[in-house]
């Protein structure tokens, strides 16, 4: 709905057309989505799992989750951005940086790709990532996730393998981090987060926002 407002407003600037009324006054409602993520083990299980014709696929996924970088950064990344074991992310401003240390695991993935992993499309990506975690055998659990169905808010139940895409990699790095007892700032500052309710809703994944009290304080 909002890159439909915004191409109607971008009609109207071109005068193409005149919408005859404000259509920023239009607001759907909201809700927050389920956030599913991985059990340390269920984590640990896929990481040593033999991916086979899904490796490439696994290997990615991997990397997201021990460096919380969204996918359009993973592919763009280059030797010269691996600065002492570390992920260094250049921004537009002179002087900031994200970085982002490597643990063996991740060093390997790049090593084992020549630190190119721009091999496939997001959109493959999130495909096949549905594939991977289904033929794992590894996530057949169901989980409980919020819909939206028009005015009606429902709960349906899934199996956790149709859950996979991209951006899960990212919120399992969060959450682990935090259970290793990194600093909130530590954490925010790798995965990017700069709001610290997002933080919160990463949290209540588990329910666990008690346990996690320390670094929110």
């Amino acid at each position: 709905m909002k890159i439909l407002k915004s191409f109607l407003n971008y009609c109207e600037e071109k005068k193409y057309f005149k919408l005859g009324f404000n259509i920023s006054t239009f607001k759907m409602k909201g809700y927050d989505p389920t956030i599913v993520s991985l059990t340390e083990e269920e984590f640990c299980k896929l990481r040593d799992w033999d991916g086979g014709r899904f490796e490439k696929v696994k290997d990615l996924f991997i990397f997201g989750c021990l460096t919380s970088l969204k996918f359009s950064i993973i592919k763009n990344l280059r030797r010269d951005d691996i600065v002492d074991d570390q992920i260094i992310i250049r921004s537009g401003k002179p002087g900031i940086q994200r970085i982002i240390p490597l643990t063996p695991t991740s060093q390997s993935i790049l090593q084992k790709y020549d630190y190119n992993l721009n091999f496939i499309t997001n959109q493959t990506y999130n495909r096949l990532l549905k594939k991977m975690a289904r033929s794992s055998d590894f996530f057949d659990t169901p989980v409980t996730v919020i819909i939206r169905r028009g005015d009606q808010r429902l709960s349906v139940q899934k199996p956790k393998w149709e859950c996979f895409g991209s951006h899960l990699a990212r919120r399992v790095n969060i959450i682990r981090n935090f259970s290793k007892n990194l600093p909130l700032d530590v954490v925010m500052d790798i995965s990017g987060l700069k709001r610290k309710d997002t933080v919160l809703k990463y949290l209540n994944k588990e329910g666990s926002i008690t346990e996690y009290s320390r670094v929110l304080e």
